[in-house]
């Protein structure tokens, strides 16, 4: 995969909402288009780099999400809001036992 344009600003733009699509090349290959910056962004990628491209965006925004204070709740939020519409009490019962079991090993 070969990288086109880089807007400025880049590592601030690549969490905000994309707006591009992928086009598939003369030479069967693929391009993403930004219609953010009117240019060629990627090309040359195989359905599978374009396939990467995607997970390691995903994986981008996840570190992201997950950096910012305001992103992870507390789980006392999910106490408080849960309704059994769509879950019996029985269920959540169950789920809320094995979240509330202590782990061995755990990233925090």
């Amino acid at each position: 995969m070969q990288r086109g344009f880089d807007s400025p600003g880049g590592s601030l733009t690549k969490f905000l909402k994309d707006m591009s699509f992928i086009a598939r090349q003369p030479n069967g290959l693929l391009c993403r288009f930004s219609t953010v910056v009117d240019c060629v962004t990627e090309f040359n990628m195989t359905e599978e780099d374009y396939v990467e491209y995607c997970a390691e965006r995903a994986r981008e925004e996840a570190r992201y999400n997950l950096s910012r204070r305001s992103f992870v709740q507390p789980y006392q939020l999910v106490l408080d809001e849960i309704r059994f519409d769509n879950i019996t009490e029985d269920e959540f019962a169950e789920i809320r036992r094995q979240m509330e079991t202590e782990v061995e090993k755990c990233e925090q």
